[in-house]
């Protein structure tokens, strides 16, 4: 009976110890996937403040607010105003060349990414 009970206290240790490692991984991954969907927010969101400095450019009617990017298009340097993931979001390098964006060292709660085309792991 002793040998019975102990078998399956030690199953039961090894399956919980299997199913905290599961659940460790599954929370690791969750975080991963939100950070490179943040990245990817935030790379819409240089596009948006891109087009929006084009059309009011245009027009005559861009100011640069608080809190603006530092972005080097085609070798100019302009602050634009991207709206949001700005304190998530944290890239040494934002270039825009040729209408293609491309974002060099960017951390993202803990993980590093580059953009070119497409999210980069680092």
């Amino acid at each position: 009976m002793k040998k019975f009970f102990l078998l399956g206290l030690i199953f039961l240790l090894c399956g919980c110890r299997t199913i905290e490692e599961e659940t460790v991984d599954n929370v690791m991954d969750s975080k991963y996937s939100l950070a490179k969907n943040s990245m990817l927010g935030y790379v819409k969101s240089v596009e948006l403040a891109y087009t929006e400095y084009q059309y009011d450019s245009l027009v005559g009617n861009y100011e640069v607010r608080d809190n603006s990017t530092l972005v080097n298009i085609d070798g100019a340097l302009v602050q634009l105003n991207v709206h949001s993931y700005g304190d998530e979001v944290n890239c040494a390098d934002v270039r825009i060349i040729g209408g293609s964006i491309k974002l060099d060292d960017c951390s993202v709660n803990g993980y590093n990414f580059s953009y070119d085309n497409q999210v980069i792991d680092k």
